[in-house]
């Protein structure tokens, strides 16, 4: 009985162990097919066709040239922005770009940007932005807003950072009727910002993790591991410091019936100076200014104003500031560069010159004329209407 108890122990051990053993091969299997699922999310975000793996590298000290832009639902063109990445300085210079700008002003067929994209795909594109900026492109980010929606539903609307109207609808947000190219730039920096803090935590783990989140809005020539690291040399950033952007010059024009964007080609050249270096000197033709009376002295607003449109400046409104009370006259530059504003603060006598960037201002500079312009000006003079 002895022997044959020992036999039937034995018999059950092997019986065990292969169990064990099969049991780890298919734990084994069930990984390598998650893991093969989640990688390949990550994987999913570069585009490997020949002409995007075929997009030059920045040379050695130049900075990377990112082409970003977002989709709607029906894949049309919503916003564009070309942004000159400084790693080493851990700064962003964008142009914001209208996605109507005409490819072809003087053509008797108008094709703006949004055409472009849908006739010519992301090749065509990025082809039509580095013939108009002059310039080469290194990458290439596409956004799409549908799979952004998604993302954005999940976050909590008191800690967003973006409104809570724009959680519930977030496409009547990005592209609500009368924004120009830099205010869709911003509104669309914010939320993807809110996006990005919400999915990466910090710590390489949760990176990896909450990028996957973020990968189905997302199309790149970059692999998943190139656009991570990218992100993480602003970690540490402070946005205010790091990103400075800069609406591209141009005119409305009209063509059979619709207003497209017509590039000042003239600038160019200026610009692609700034996304370099950041320095900028536009000819003063190119520098639009608001004069504004803040000291109700009639008619001081147009004076200034004609004498600024006589040095050569292109003066676009002329109005009464919010109030007549300001003390002292101010040159407010309304970009991250200061060098416009600079000019227009010389030939203004006692003016205060400030920086107050606004994504929603339609001029480079704002001159708001204050009491101290003429010292000793007859207060009798000062009136409501004091254009």
């Amino acid at each position: 009985m002895a022997y044959s108890y020992t036999v039937k122990t034995k018999r059950r051990r092997l019986k065990k162990s292969r169990l064990l053993f099969l049991l780890a091969i298919f734990a084994f299997l069930l990984l390598l097919f998650f893991a093969s699922r989640f990688l390949g999310t990550l994987k999913a975000i570069q585009d490997e066709s020949s002409w995007a793996q075929n997009l030059p590298a920045p040379e050695k000290g130049q900075a990377m040239h990112v082409l970003l832009y977002t989709i709607s639902p029906e894949e049309r063109l919503t916003s564009l922005s070309l942004a000159a990445v400084h790693t080493a300085e851990k700064v962003v210079r964008h142009l914001a770009l209208p996605v109507e700008t005409l490819i072809n002003p003087e053509g008797e067929v108008p094709v703006d940007l949004v055409k472009v994209l849908s006739s010519s795909g992301r090749p065509g594109l990025i082809q039509a932005v580095e013939q108009l900026l002059q310039t080469q492109i290194h990458v290439f980010m596409e956004i799409s807003e549908d799979a952004l929606s998604k993302l954005v539903s999940r976050l909590e609307k008191d800690n967003a950072g973006i409104p809570s109207f724009a959680i519930d609808n977030l496409p009547a947000y990005l592209n609500a009727g009368g924004l120009n190219a830099q205010e869709k730039t911003e509104r669309r920096r914010l939320v993807l910002a809110a996006v990005l803090r919400e999915a990466l935590q910090g710590g390489i783990v949760k990176d990896f993790f909450g990028f996957r989140s973020v990968a189905p809005a997302l199309q790149t020539n970059l692999s998943w591991r190139g656009v991570l690291a990218l992100l993480r040399s602003f970690e540490d950033a402070s946005y205010a410091e790091s990103v400075q952007v800069y609406p591209v010059p141009g005119t409305v024009v009209n063509k059979d019936g619709t207003g497209y964007w017509a590039l000042d080609a003239e600038s160019i050249p200026v610009l692609s100076g700034w996304l370099a270096d950041g320095t900028i000197s536009l000819p003063r033709s190119r520098i639009t200014v608001e004069v504004l009376n803040g000291c109700g002295v009639s008619g001081i607003a147009g004076a200034v104003a004609s004498m600024l449109e006589s040095e050569g400046f292109n003066v676009v409104s002329v109005g009464n500031a919010a109030n007549f009370e300001y003390e002292v006259t101010q040159v407010i530059c309304r970009t991250d560069n200061l060098q416009a504003a600079k000019e227009v603060a010389l030939l203004i006598p006692n003016a205060q010159l400030l920086k107050e960037e606004s994504a929603d201002s339609n001029v480079l500079v704002t001159v708001i004329i204050g009491k101290n312009y003429h010292e000793g000006e007859n207060d009798s003079e000062e009136n409501s209407s004091g254009e």
